[in-house]
C-alpha cells in the first residue's frame, strides 16, 4: 500500500521534488528531464519504453542513478501534436536512422 501511495504522489500527482515535469529529446536515445525542483538531468531512453496513442511510458536511466526512472505521459497532459511527434520519434527513430540532431531535437513540457 505504501508503494502505491508513493507512486501516486510521484508519478500521478507530481508532488515529489523528483517528479519529472518536462522532457527534452536530444536525439532518439538521449534525453534530458526536468524535475519539479527545477533541476535538469541527462539520461538515456531504454528499449523497454512503451509507446501507444493512449499511454506512453518512457523508461530512462539517468547517469547518476542505477535504477530506471519512468515518465508517464497520457494525452490529457500534453499538447496533442507534441504527443504525436514524441510517439513518432520514440517509435520509429533509431540511433543510426540518419536523422540529424536538429531534425530530432524536441522539447515537451
Amino acid at each position: 500500500m505504501l508503494s502505491f501511495a508513493h507512486a501516486l504522489w510521484r508519478y500521478v500527482l507530481l508532488k515529489s521534488r523528483r517528479s519529472i515535469v518536462a522532457i527534452e529529446l536530444a536525439d532518439c536515445e538521449n534525453v534530458a528531464v526536468q524535475t519539479k525542483d527545477g533541476v535538469w538531468r541527462s539520461g538515456r531512453v531504454l528499449g523497454t519504453s512503451y509507446i501507444s496513442p493512449m499511454l506512453t511510458v518512457i523508461n530512462l536511466r539517468e547517469a547518476e542513478h542505477k535504477l530506471a526512472q519512468h515518465v508517464i505521459i497520457v494525452p490529457h497532459n500534453i499538447d496533442p501534436e507534441d504527443f504525436r511527434k514524441l510517439r513518432v520519434i520514440l517509435r520509429w527513430s533509431r540511433p543510426r536512422s540518419g536523422l540529424s540532431d536538429s531534425q530530432v531535437r524536441k522539447r515537451f513540457a
